[in-house]
């Protein structure tokens, strides 16, 4: 009597187990299909998040120069003056002076500074203005470039170029110099 190897299975289960472990080209060509499916609608969601960082900048850099210019007339006892614009349709841009406004011949204090490509000032009466700053930290006064909020605060608007066309506005109080951000959702 012929006993049977017991640690090999029969030849036909083996086929059979080899078969079934591997995919076939349908089953390939449908998982690719869909993983580019899911890659596709998550580049969207990217290209998104990219789309609004240019104005994220800009907010944080103009409100961080606001703030340098109330600094420096505070510790340096001296008016400051932050005079911006826009260059051309491109971009605005801003920098500092002592004693006088950019206007007037003012002094500049560092360089001047550039928000992002398509990241204007908004202007509604003249290409360049100014926020003075005075020695106690106060805002003296300002050209006629923002919105006039009374007698208590004074508007700077930040707009993206069309089609975003997203809008941020700096609340600049004029007793105390504080600076406050305000996202264009029916704050104002």
């Amino acid at each position: 009597m012929v006993t049977p190897c017991t640690t090999h299975p029969p030849r036909a289960y083996r086929t059979a187990v080899l078969r079934r472990s591997a995919f076939t080209l349908i089953e390939l060509i449908t998982v690719m299909a869909i993983m580019m499916l899911i890659l596709g609608l998550s580049m969207a969601a990217f290209k998104d998040i990219g789309r609004g960082a240019g104005m994220r900048g800009a907010v944080l850099q103009f409100k961080a120069a606001m703030s340098l210019a109330r600094q420096n007339a505070i510790t340096r006892r001296q008016s400051t003056f932050l005079n911006y614009g826009n260059e051309g349709e491109d971009r605005g841009y801003y920098f500092m002076t002592e004693g006088k406004s950019g206007v007037s011949g003012g002094e500049r204090q560092g360089t001047m500074s550039f928000l992002p490509n398509g990241i204007l000032f908004v202007n509604e009466a003249s290409p360049f203005s100014y926020v003075e700053f005075k020695l106690d930290g106060t805002v003296a006064k300002t050209s006629t470039f923002g919105r006039d909020k009374g007698s208590s605060s004074y508007e700077i608007a930040v707009a993206e170029k069309p089609p975003n066309g997203a809008t941020n506005y700096f609340r600049v109080f004029l007793q105390t110099g504080r600076i406050k951000v305000l996202r264009d959702t029916g704050q104002l």
